[in-house]
């Protein structure tokens, strides 16, 4: 099989998230298929202005960003935007001020815009080394006036408890949630996620399914998985990830990524 496009989920698959950092494996074998002539793209729940720096050294293709809801070029251009309608987004923020503890909403221009900041200490220390966010779009608390004053959202996160969640997937139809870790939440509009942002990616550059390979450790990978001819999980995914990808590797910090990248170039099975 001649692959053409090799698509990479970033937390726990480019990247460590408990100890922030870039396998050597990794590092080393990612450029090497550019040179193959392989195109490389990022597929993350993160936002394009806040990937690290480290994963950006890459030289990736492509950025699939905020869970699918955007694509832009290597060059911070941006493809494709799908954005929380705001009828919806002032429910969202109105339901949790009512029944959760916080929700952070995401923007392409700006940084997050949080109600409950306090909430999301966890979720930075997990996923940011610094551990705090970049400033806030808007220092006042958000209110239904404010909230969407320069731009639509793309995406947000939201922690609440377990009831809570289920509540919200009865009440909001037309918003996807995902699991991210413990009770924190990713958020976006159902019309947006990595399997979709990817078939719009393959049109644009006239590459087939079964041309594209996707690595991946998450919930929201799984949509990914079925739009790609080869779907491979991380050793340290969960199993439901697990099962939903055709081919397994070893943890991340076992090499799992450049292991299986390894096997499908020689063309053997994981």
């Amino acid at each position: 099989m001649k692959y053409k496009l090799f698509v990479f989920d970033v937390d726990g698959t480019i990247r460590v998230p408990s100890k922030h950092y870039i396998p050597d494996s990794t590092a080393e074998i990612i450029p090497k298929l550019k040179e193959m002539g392989i195109r490389t793209v990022v597929a993350t729940g993160r936002d394009f202005h806040i990937i690290d720096a480290e994963v950006k050294a890459l030289d990736f293709d492509y950025y699939i960003c905020s869970n699918g809801a955007s694509i832009y070029d290597k060059h911070g251009t941006l493809i494709s935007e799908t954005r929380i309608d705001y009828d919806t987004g002032i429910r969202l923020l109105k339901f949790i001020k009512k029944h959760g503890d916080c929700i952070c909403f995401r923007f392409l221009k700006h940084n997050a815009f949080t109600y409950g900041l306090e909430h999301m200490a966890s979720f930075r220390q997990r996923f940011f080394k610094s551990g705090v966010l970049t400033p806030v779009l808007k220092k006042e608390p958000p209110t239904e006036d404010n909230l969407f004053i320069d731009e639509l959202p793309v995406m947000g996160v939201v922690k609440t408890a377990d009831k809570t969640m289920n509540l919200m997937k009865k009440e909001f139809p037309n918003i996807s949630f995902t699991s991210v870790f413990d009770d924190y939440y990713d958020f976006g509009s159902i019309e947006a996620n990595k399997g979709l942002a990817l078939n719009k990616l393959r049109q644009l550059l006239d590459i087939k399914k079964e041309e594209t390979a996707v690595f991946g450790d998450g919930e929201n990978d799984i949509p990914m998985f079925e739009a790609a001819g080869i779907s491979v999980a991380m050793g340290n995914a969960e199993d439901d990830v697990k099962a939903s990808a055709k081919y397994i590797t070893d943890d991340i910090e076992k090499h799992g990524l450049a292991n299986a990248i390894h096997h499908l170039l020689k063309g053997d099975t994981l």
